[in-house]
């Protein structure tokens, strides 16, 4: 997960790694964040296809649009963000991957922590 690059926190990205072969099948999948307190959650994206590659260990990456910028090449993200991770709930919160009904297929929970 990446909140930012240079100072420009409008550059979002998350990468999803696929630890078996044909879990490629993510149509039925979103993103959701969620703040420190486990609460307010926002869908970051909603996967309405799936992608191409279901190789065991390859990658989906989620990303803003303005991404793009930043990398050389540049890249192509698989799904575009919908509604970014607000500012408040990157020093601590929750990302989990999710089916569409609610079950939640993992979680992610982080903390920043100053030195």
């Amino acid at each position: 997960m990446i909140g930012g690059v240079n100072g420009d926190t409008t550059v979002r990205a998350i990468q999803l790694r696929l630890r078996a072969s044909g879990e490629n099948h993510v149509s039925d999948a979103r993103l959701v964040a969620r703040d420190a307190s486990g609460l307010n959650p926002i869908t970051v994206v909603n996967m309405s296809t799936h992608v191409a590659n279901g190789a065991t260990g390859a990658r989906v990456l989620i990303a803003t649009s303005n991404l793009t910028a930043f990398t050389n090449p540049p890249l192509s993200p698989d799904f575009i963000i919908a509604n970014q991770i607000p500012a408040s709930y990157m020093a601590a919160g929750t990302l989990t991957y999710q089916s569409d009904t609610g079950t939640v297929l993992w979680r992610l929970s982080y903390q920043i922590r100053s030195p």
